[in-house]
């Protein structure tokens, strides 16, 4: 249990990790112009829809792949014995998508795929996990 618990926490830190690397890459791409305060909402709105759609795109790609990497790590530190551990990093991530979703506006459309994501990149992480690390191992 306590093992299963101590693989959460590393596959959410790394899931937050890279999504924090891959939104980086995205603000270097599209910086926010200077001065704009985070904290005033009609700015950060405004901001928001002069965003180009890569910028979005960037958000889900980070979003997918945090969580993809950070269930692939919960599930390697059990040893693909428990599926639990990440889905934990998914509902996690997407609990995170969905405040930062509450705070500044985004498009409805990348909300609807935004959420829908979560749980399936989770699914992948594990899929890579069976893939390549169970791979010509016999069931435990």
């Amino acid at each position: 249990m306590f093992r299963s618990i101590g693989a959460t926490l590393a596959g959410l830190l790394v899931a937050a990790l890279v999504v924090g690397l891959v939104e980086s890459l995205s603000h270097a791409i599209y910086p926010a112009p200077a001065g704009l305060d985070p904290a005033n909402k009609v700015a950060m709105e405004a901001y928001m829809r002069s965003l180009p759609l890569g910028a979005f795109i960037m958000i889900l790609v980070a979003w997918f792949d945090g969580t993809m990497v950070g269930a692939f790590v919960a599930t390697l530190l059990t040893g693909g014995r428990e599926r639990w551990p990440a889905l934990v990093v998914a509902g996690s991530m997407l609990s995170g998508a969905l405040f930062t979703m509450m705070q500044i506006a985004h498009p409805p459309w990348m909300a609807m795929v935004g959420i829908s994501l979560f749980f399936p990149a989770a699914e992948a992480g594990r899929w890579l996990h069976r893939r390549y690390v169970l791979r010509g191992k016999p069931a435990a």
